[in-house]
Formats: structure tokens, C-alpha cells, sequence
């Protein structure tokens, strides 16, 4: 019987294997690494997000600022006649909006303007109504306020387009003063 004990603590000593210690602290490690992967993967998503949506407004108010900037130069001419005028001009508010009209070659006008955060435009052969406000096509959305007005009480030789919107919990403003070849 002692040559059996003897020859069972000698298989007991040359067994390899873990504790049960060993394999709560490598299970403990294994968790920590993953709970810390996961909060970098899911950080990194609602990061992407917040710059992805702050791009996405700037991005639209650089569009409404293009389309304002090319409506403006493709109408604005040069006066030769006393009677004519230039055919770009800020007007004043309907139903609380301001506008700008841009007339067309034809009968039609094109109407400008910004409502619920959205640049919109509207053409008509007749003027700009109440009825007309919401019935436009939406050019660029999610902006907070546009605003196109001139320098001065006299001073029609400028437009200055603000536009503002909110980006990372901030407000900020683009801005641009166009100078137009002749006076409204």
C-alpha cells in the first residue's frame, strides 16, 4: 500500500493543469479587456456620430450659401438705361419671412427666402404671399436663421447673407458680403 501512495502523489505532482485561482484571474483579465474594447467601439461610434452630424449641417449651410451667392451673380447686372434696375433685391417681410427676389428672364420671379430652418425658393409670375411660404423647394435644411439684408438704410450696392446653425452644441456663423455691380 505505501508503493501506491507513493506512485499517486508522484502522478498528483507531474498532472499539469490550472487552478481554480488561476482561472478566475485569467477570466477576470479576459472581462476587463472586453468591457474595455466595447467601450472604445461604442465611444467611437457616438464620436463618428457627433462629427458626421456636425459636418452634415455645415455642409448644408455651405450649400445655401452657394446657391444665394450664384442666384446673386447670375442676376446681377449691369445698369444702362435709367429705367431698368438690377434684378436682385431684398424685400420686405411677408408673414414674418424675408425675402429675396431675383427676377427671371420671363414673367416669372424667383422668391428666396428661409422658413423652419430651411432655405427655400418659390417661383411665381405674381408676388411673394402668406400662401406661398411653406409651398417652396427646400434647398438646404437644418439651419438656425438666414439672414440676407443690406449694409445700410441707402447703401443697396451690398447684400450680406448670414447664415447660422448649430454645430457640437455651438452656434456658429458663415458669412460673405457680395457686392453687386449695380444698385436695386
Amino acid at each position: 500500500m505505501g508503493a501506491k501512495k507513493s506512485t499517486i502523489r508522484l502522478k498528483l505532482k507531474s498532472v499539469k493543469g490550472f487552478t481554480l485561482v488561476e482561472l478566475i484571474t485569467a477570466m477576470a483579465l479576459l472581462s476587463i479587456l472586453i468591457a474595455g474594447y466595447f467601450s472604445l467601439f461604442f465611444t467611437g461610434g457616438q464620436t463618428y456620430d457627433v462629427v458626421y452630424d456636425g459636418y452634415k449641417v455645415q455642409n448644408e449651410a455651405r450649400i445655401a450659401m452657394s446657391y444665394i451667392t450664384v442666384k446673386i451673380r447670375q442676376n446681377d447686372r449691369v445698369i444702362t438705361t435709367p429705367t431698368e434696375h438690377n434684378a436682385v433685391s431684398i424685400e420686405d417681410t411677408v408673414g414674418g419671412v424675408t425675402y429675396m427676389r431675383v427676377e427671371g428672364d420671363g414673367a416669372d420671379n424667383e422668391y428666396i427666402y428661409e422658413h423652419n430652418g430651411r432655405l427655400m425658393t418659390f417661383t411665381a409670375a405674381g408676388d411673394f404671399t402668406d400662401a406661398d411660404i411653406g409651398s417652396g423647394d427646400v434647398i438646404a435644411e437644418g439651419l438656425q436663421n438666414i439672414t440676407m439684408e443690406y449694409p445700410g438704410i441707402g447703401d443697396t450696392s451690398r447684400i450680406i447673407v448670414k447664415i447660422s446653425y448649430i454645430s457640437s452644441s455651438s452656434v456658429q456663423l458663415l458669412e460673405e458680403t457680395i457686392v453687386l455691380r449695380a444698385q436695386p
